[in-house]
């Protein structure tokens, strides 16, 4: 049975231009986009669940597309409005940014670009792993590359082969040289390998970190061998939503910032950034976020 599930976004939400941005990623991951239609891979229980997401008018028309075994729909349902942000309160941004003109008006054209969320967070740390310290196109051709190399997903209807994201399970199974065309360093090889360990054998518990607020997921994630500060804000953002935490030490932050805050080319100082955006309290993660993404629409 195909599930259907009817979802009202909280305004304002341009889902035309969450299909745009994720179609300047030059490797698919996980969200992919074909035709007018967003597509994800979810775990639910021990099957894999096909979501495929459209507009409808005002609404989002979530399509449960196909699955390889049974799985709760009211378990599903809830994932989805998480996964699309649809609780985004955008309006609140609107209002905290009335103080700001010089980030209101940077932030105009994406103000209802929503913010996709990842459905646990063992996923965007291993992606934000991967992503320490390269190209963002690096980055995504890995992450890509990873999915495939799992062989975990599931097939439609038209026969389509559409790639999970890949267990820890699977992740802490794979051998140092299988992991090699990642074409990350040896060591952070060894810290996905060691998370994907842990969390299979439970000495790392990363859902116990959902009742914690933001301060603490922090503590907690930089406590962690081989995660820095930029890292955990990273995972953080894309599993919970972006709060106060930003990744002050993105190039691509600082050089976006520069650009839409100042007309300059080149990346901001560290210092002049966090002093733009502490102003914003719990909205600053989404303005360095949104910033982000403008950043990818306009420049890629």
């Amino acid at each position: 049975m195909r599930h259907i599930f009817t979802l009202t976004p909280a305004a304002p939400y341009d889902f035309g231009q969450l299909l745009a941005l994720i179609r300047r990623y030059p490797h698919p991951t996980t969200d992919r986009v074909t035709d007018d239609r967003l597509r994800r891979v979810f775990r639910m229980g021990g099957s894999l669940v096909l979501v495929e997401v459209c507009a409808d008018g005002d609404y989002l028309r979530a399509e449960a597309a196909a699955s390889d075994g049974a799985y709760d729909p009211a378990d599903l349902a809830p994932q989805i409005a998480h996964w699309l942000g649809v609780d985004h309160q955008r309006a609140g941004l609107v209002a905290a940014l009335a103080d700001h003109p010089r980030l209101r008006e940077a932030l105009l054209p994406v103000i209802g670009l929503p913010l996709l969320r990842a459905p646990d967070l063992f996923e965007p740390l291993t992606c934000a792993v991967i992503e320490q310290q390269i190209s963002w196109r690096g980055a995504l051709r890995a992450q890509h590359w990873l999915m495939e190399w799992a062989g975990e997903g599931v097939r439609s209807a038209d026969g389509a082969w559409h790639a999970a994201f890949p267990s820890a399970a699977r992740l802490a199974a794979a051998s140092h040289d299988e992991l090699l065309p990642l074409k990350i360093t040896h060591k952070r090889i060894t810290l996905l390998r060691g998370l994907a360990q842990a969390a299979v054998d439970g000495t790392l518990d990363l859902a116990a970190l959902d009742g914690l607020d933001e301060a603490d997921q922090m503590r907690a994630l930089t406590a962690l061998k081989g995660i820095g500060a930029w890292t955990a804000a990273v995972a953080l953002s894309r599993r919970y939503g972006a709060g106060a935490a930003v990744p002050l030490n993105d190039v691509a932050l600082q050089a976006a910032a520069n650009f839409y805050l100042f007309g300059r080319e080149g990346r901001l100082p560290v210092e002049v950034l966090a002093a733009e955006l502490a102003p914003l309290g719990a909205w600053a993660g989404t303005v360095a976020s949104l910033l982000l993404c403008r950043w990818v629409l306009e420049r890629y």
